[in-house]
């Protein structure tokens, strides 16, 4: 649930914005839960007959048009594909079936030209090689204020904190 909530701020938040990117959960838990939610009303409606919860629908619909469009477009900048590529929607049959796969593409980890990918909570997502390398040099003195408060409060053991202490030294 507080993923779906998140999703919800992140897009909301980006109502009508078109640049940038969206990950793959964003997308598909938008799409999940404001069909979801469209169809439960739809159905609702169908059943009961009452005229207020077709409008309700009407309103859910064009409430979430325009974000849902806007994250569609991010969705393809994640694959590296520009947001016209939206267009092909309008051939018949073959447009949806490549839009799904499309969208369905792992986002591209390393920042192209739409810029840096994000996790739903908007976090940058970093490349393995990214992930691998040490931490800058003008952090060391940040690092070992921080592991040195750890060991002082029992988090780590004196041989894990002289060992990291040392790894540490070495890079400056």
């Amino acid at each position: 649930m507080v993923r779906v909530a998140a999703v919800f701020r992140s897009v909301l938040t980006q109502y009508a914005t078109f640049e940038g990117r969206a990950s793959r959960d964003e997308f598909w838990i938008w799409y999940g839960a404001t069909g979801l939610s469209a169809a439960l009303l739809a159905t609702v409606a169908a059943l009961t007959g009452a005229p207020v919860l077709y409008f309700l629908y009407l309103v859910l619909y064009l409430g979430v048009l325009v974000p849902s469009l806007a994250v569609s477009t991010r969705r393809l900048h994640d694959t590296g594909r520009s947001g016209l590529t939206f267009l092909i929607a309008f051939v018949p049959l073959l447009g949806a079936c490549l839009l799904l796969y499309f969208w369905s593409l792992a986002g591209d980890p390393a920042p192209n030209r739409f810029g840096r990918g994000r996790t739903v909570y908007g976090e940058e997502i970093q490349s393995p090689a990214q992930r691998d390398q040490p931490p800058p040099r003008e952090n060391a003195p940040i690092l070992l204020e921080r592991l040195k408060a750890l060991y002082d409060a029992g988090a780590i053991t004196a041989a894990e904190y002289h060992d990291a202490d040392a790894r540490l030294r070495e890079q400056r």
